[in-house]
């Protein structure tokens, strides 16, 4: 079996789908690499240049939109034609306003982009990886959300926990064939996209999730949780009864 941690040194091509992330971009920061190094970005529309500072100069932009089936399409055919995929980063994702859980216009859209959108994705990144005779790891953003329903955002938690299961399965059939797959499930986290909610407990910044991302991929985690005390936290509400969980949350 090949080894499935990752070796930064040997980044030659990353991909980073979902462009705009904040953790995304953090974590292409985060693995310091190496001038030569490729990188594409993918989403609906290209960073600020001053987001892009520190990466290599070899960066191209395509406008993909997984909400488009149209797009979609084109993602594949984006993928194919690159030569190898050392490292992608699955980072697109949409959070649901809370209270939203009987609107099914939100709901709708947090299942089209997280679960059908980013399932897609992994599928696409994992059939690539596999047919180009060189193994690849794929980081899949998710959550915490996803690891147990909470009253705050079960909708978001259930339109992550799609993509969990699926981007585990992969983890466990494909491992052989040379690919690895990190599910990076970060609590709270600071961003654009957050600030109009509450923060949880342990709530960190882009910067932490990456460093602690990077971490975990050179050890070879499949399941990786920023900060790192939420790995106990959470093994530890797992054995809360409901009624009891319900009341906590």
């Amino acid at each position: 079996m090949l080894n499935a941690s990752i070796k930064v040194m040997e980044l030659r091509s990353v991909v980073l789908v979902g462009g705009t992330s904040e953790i995304g971009l953090s974590i292409l920061s985060a693995l310091n690499l190496d001038c030569e190094s490729e990188v594409i970005l993918i989403g609906r529309k290209m960073p600020h240049a001053n987001e892009l500072l520190g990466l290599p100069k070899n960066l191209q932009f395509v406008s993909i939109d997984l909400e488009s089936e149209e797009d979609l399409k084109k993602l594949k055919i984006t993928l194919n034609s690159l030569n190898t995929i050392d490292l992608a980063i699955a980072a697109s994702g949409y959070l649901p306003p809370e209270n939203c859980d009987t609107d099914p216009i939100y709901v709708t859209k947090a299942l089209k982009v997280n679960s059908l959108g980013v399932v897609t994705l992994l599928a696409a990144l994992s059939e690539k990886i596999i047919n180009q005779g060189k193994s690849g790891h794929i980081l899949y953003i998710s959550s915490v959300a996803a690891t147990r329903p909470r009253i705050q955002n079960f909708t978001y938690g259930a339109s992550k926990k799609t993509a969990d299961f699926f981007a585990e399965g992969l983890s466990f059939k494909y491992k052989n064939q040379g690919l690895y797959v990190h599910t990076l499930r970060p609590g709270f986290v600071f961003t654009k996209m957050s600030k109009d909610f509450k923060p949880a407990p342990f709530a960190i910044g882009p910067r932490e999730v990456a460093v602690a991302a990077v971490r975990g991929m050179k050890r070879g985690r499949r399941v990786i949780y920023a900060p790192s005390i939420l790995t106990f936290v959470m093994k530890a509400l797992g054995l809360i009864p409901r009624i009891i969980f319900d009341r906590l949350s």
